[in-house]
């Protein structure tokens, strides 16, 4: 039986860190089930519920994108969801020079323009919003 996150450190007190979660709907390797299962542990251990506050199933205006955002009563968004069509166990990149471009076509990398490692940056706040 597998135990909640908070379950395996119960007089653990702090905040837990945020996540963000990217699950290909066509991952071989890792059941899309398991994203689920993330967003219920961890809007669980940061006290909110795991209805969506915000989706936007086309996210930056790619189709197969769709992004999903839990909120909570701070108006903080400690849960982020991403679910994309069309991708198997592989990082989303976009080609380029650009600032949020980056990666390259290949065996763990698939064009999808966008570039998840510079956008988890951003969710996080370690770049700057332009």
């Amino acid at each position: 039986m597998i135990k909640d996150v908070k379950d395996q450190n119960p007089n653990y007190k702090g905040k837990y860190p945020n996540m963000i979660i990217y699950q290909g709907l066509n991952d071989a390797v890792v059941n899309k089930k398991n994203a689920l299962f993330l967003v219920n542990q961890w809007t669980g251990v940061n006290n909110i519920d795991t209805i969506a506050d915000v989706i936007e199933p086309a996210f930056m205006n790619i189709e197969d994108i769709k992004r999903t955002q839990y909120t909570d009563s701070l108006g903080q968004t400690p849960v982020i969801l991403y679910e994309v069509k069309n991708l198997g166990h592989k990082l989303l990149i976009k080609p380029g020079d650009k600032e949020n471009e980056g990666g390259k076509k290949g065996m763990f990398g698939v064009d999808k323009g966008f570039h998840s490692t510079y956008q988890t940056a951003k969710e996080f706040g370690i770049l700057k919003s332009h």
